[in-house]
Order: structure tokens, then C-alpha cells, then sequence
């Protein structure tokens, strides 16, 4: 038997949290560092149906890629705002929940997850000649979300991907949604000619709004991220790049694979770990 401490470590030693961006909510955020772990259960998010979920297949701690929390709720109430109603429930359920997030968007593992489905082979991290929020803004880009953008430069470029055709021949933007329909089952939003042809590809899983003019300021000629703005979407096409918008959610599933893979490798008991599903999810 192990503690959930001693599992966020096991969670550590795969995805260090050196790499998450400073100001991320990762590791043990919620529940009892020395109780025995009896049960894993694997999410995207941490919100009360997964917490519920996981307590209802017996498990006392829910990895999530994405923190219950960004910020500290101002009440933690169970009837309350949705982050005090997770922090809640979990307590009252033994709950831990444990988060993997910018470390696990930095893993090398990352580096496939968008380009591997869609016939794309890795070989450089999105980059601009400039590296703080204040040399963005001086180029006159608006950064949104100038969290993304805190890390020390060597993280920063592994927050996105840039990557070729595996045979070397380019694609046209129908064929690229259609193998991320296979793989991922769905696709939110497309934006561009069906036509266009792609022979550099770009992508960030998850929210990649932050890095629109890291992408505006490459070759790329589509941008393949979770979501992005609607202002980011007009800025990418008025740079002649196609976007795909896969969701959010969809983007970054994959993560929980990764989770469940590195705890087989740390030696934990495949008995002990249960996938759940989304237990919300957009629809076309």
C-alpha cells in the first residue's frame, strides 16, 4: 500500500514539477496526505461527478489533468460556486485530488498527442524572437492570458509543437479534420478553405488562445488546438493560417492514457486504476 502522498511523488518523478508554469495549481490540492490510497480513479477535470463518480467505484483519490481550482474559493460550500462545491464534496467523500497540469502539457509526451493522430512528426516547439508579456505587447499583441506566458524560456516553447508530413507530402485541410475525426470522434470548429494545403502543422492541446501570435509569427499553415477565442480565430485567419478547433476537452483525453501509463510504470496494481469518462461534454 501507498499514501497519496507518497503517490503525488510517484506522479512527480514522471511529470516533474519544475516544468508546470509558476503560478499553476498542481500536485495535492485537496484531501489527506498519510491515508492509504485504495482506489485511482483517472479524469480530465475535477468537478463533483467525477468526484462522485470516483468515490462511487471506491477510489480515494482522482488524478485530474485540470485543477478542481485556479484560484482559492471565497466559500467552500456544498450547495455553493462550482469550486467550493468540488473542494467540498471531496472532503466529505475522503476524496484526494491530485493535479497534473502545465507539467503534463510539457512532458514529451505532449509533443505527439496532436501530431502523431493527424500524420505529423515533430521538430521544433513554437517560438517568437521575444519572450515576456511586455515584448509581446510591444509588438502590439494582446495577450489574454499572460499566465501562459510566466515560465522561463526554455518551458515556453514546449507549451506548443510544430511538426511536418510523416511521408513528406502535404495534406489538404479536409483530410487533416478528417483523420482528427477518427481519432478524436469529433472536431468543434474548422476555419478555412478545405482545400488549403498543410506542410507545416501547429498545435497545443487544450486552450491555445495564449499562443495565437507564436503561431502567427511561424510558417505554420494550421493551427490544430482545443479553442481559441473568436478574435484569435479572426487573427489566424487574417494570417492566412486554417485552425482547428478539436474542444478543449476532446484535445486532451489522451492525458488520462498518459496518467494511467506512468502509474503501471511506478508499479502501481492495474486493479487500482479506473479511467472515467467526461461527465459533461459538448455535442453537434
Amino acid at each position: 500500500m501507498i499514501t497519496i502522498k507518497e503517490l503525488e511523488q510517484l506522479l512527480f518523478a514522471a511529470f516533474p514539477a519544475a516544468n508546470a508554469t509558476p503560478d499553476d495549481r498542481i500536485g495535492l490540492l485537496v484531501g489527506d496526505a498519510c491515508a492509504e490510497v485504495r482506489g485511482i480513479a483517472l479524469a480530465l477535470d475535477a468537478k463533483v461527478p467525477a468526484i462522485e463518480a470516483a468515490a462511487a467505484k471506491g477510489c480515494n483519490a482522482l488524478i485530474t489533468h485540470h485543477p478542481p481550482f485556479w484560484f482559492l474559493p471565497k466559500a467552500v460550500l456544498r450547495e455553493g460556486p462550482v469550486e467550493g462545491a468540488a473542494v467540498y464534496r471531496a472532503a466529505e467523500l475522503g476524496v484526494s485530488l491530485i493535479t497534473m497540469h502545465t507539467n503534463l502539457d510539457c512532458s514529451p509526451a505532449a509533443k505527439r498527442l496532436l501530431l502523431e493522430p493527424a500524420g505529423f512528426t515533430y521538430t521544433e516547439p513554437l517560438s517568437l524572437p521575444c519572450e515576456s508579456t511586455d515584448d509581446l505587447n510591444a509588438l502590439g499583441k494582446t495577450v489574454h492570458t499572460p499566465q501562459a506566458l510566466t515560465a522561463t524560456p526554455e518551458l515556453l516553447p514546449s507549451l506548443g509543437q510544430l511538426g511536418v508530413p510523416q511521408d513528406g507530402e502535404p495534406v489538404s485541410l479536409r483530410q487533416l479534420v478528417s483523420r482528427y475525426k477518427e481519432t478524436f470522434g469529433a472536431v468543434a470548429k474548422v476555419w478555412g478553405d478545405p482545400d488549403k494545403a498543410i506542410n507545416i502543422l501547429a498545435c497545443c492541446s487544450g486552450g491555445g488562445g495564449c499562443l495565437t501570435y507564436r503561431v502567427i509569427n511561424t510558417k505554420a499553415d494550421c493551427y490544430v488546438t482545443g479553442e481559441v477565442a473568436y478574435h484569435e480565430a479572426l487573427a489566424l485567419n487574417g494570417a492566412g493560417i486554417a485552425l482547428i478547433e478539436l474542444g478543449h476537452d476532446r484535445s486532451e483525453l489522451p492525458y488520462r492514457d498518459y496518467l494511467y501509463r506512468a502509474l503501471l510504470d511506478a508499479g502501481i496494481d492495474e486493479s487500482m486504476l479506473c479511467l472515467l469518462e467526461p461527465q459533461t461534454c459538448w455535442w453537434q
